[in-house]
């Protein structure tokens, strides 16, 4: 891969990483004041981190190939989930 090429992606997704961790931060945030087992958080964390390894490793494959990475960073950075999960006598 040519030197240019490489920062492009590098670039590319580190700025996707930053975008995603903004909202993921003030959700984690967020939900730790609300939730009564704060059990959800960690997991959250440990979701998100494991997205971003796999979208950056699956960068180069395409938008079918970073999709699982994404998609784990993406929807666990939305608050819905854990509240559908939970149920709204745990919020």
């Amino acid at each position: 891969m040519a030197q240019g090429v490489r920062i492009a992606v590098a670039s590319a997704v580190l700025q996707n990483t930053l975008e995603q961790a903004v909202l993921a931060v003030t959700v984690q945030m967020g939900l730790a004041s609300v939730l009564r087992g704060r059990e959800l958080v960690p997991l959250m964390v440990g979701l998100f981190c494991a997205g971003r390894l796999v979208f950056w490793m699956s960068y180069r494959h395409g938008a079918g190939g970073r999709a699982l990475g994404f998609g784990l960073t993406f929807f666990d950075g939305k608050p819905s989930p854990a509240r559908d999960t939970l149920g709204s006598s745990e919020l």
